[in-house]
């Protein structure tokens, strides 16, 4: 991807980006599936996904590009630790 992407992207356009061209309506029952496990789902006022964020859950999704404190902290959520998020280990608040 090293054309310019904007931050919000139409679901043409992330399918264009993700799958290829001709693939809008294989991403579209795609996106469906993955939003029920964490895909950002379409902003209501643009109307549009954020890019940015889309690409962070693929990353985190496929294991790639996860910095070593934001991995702890997915560590810690997916093992039922979540509600501890943003405390420090004193408990108090980061």
């Amino acid at each position: 991807m090293s054309q310019s992407v904007p931050l919000y992207v139409t679901e043409f356009e992330l399918a264009r980006l993700l799958l290829g061209a001709g693939h809008t309506e294989e991403w579209r029952a795609l996106s469906q599936v993955l939003e029920r496990h964490g895909l950002p789902r379409i902003d209501p006022q643009f109307g549009r996904r954020y890019f940015p964020a889309v690409k962070q859950y693929l990353d985190r999704r496929n294991r790639v590009a996860v910095p070593s404190g934001e991995r702890e902290v997915l560590i810690n959520y997916r093992s039922g630790m979540g509600k501890n998020m943003g405390k420090t280990d004193d408990g108090s608040k980061s």
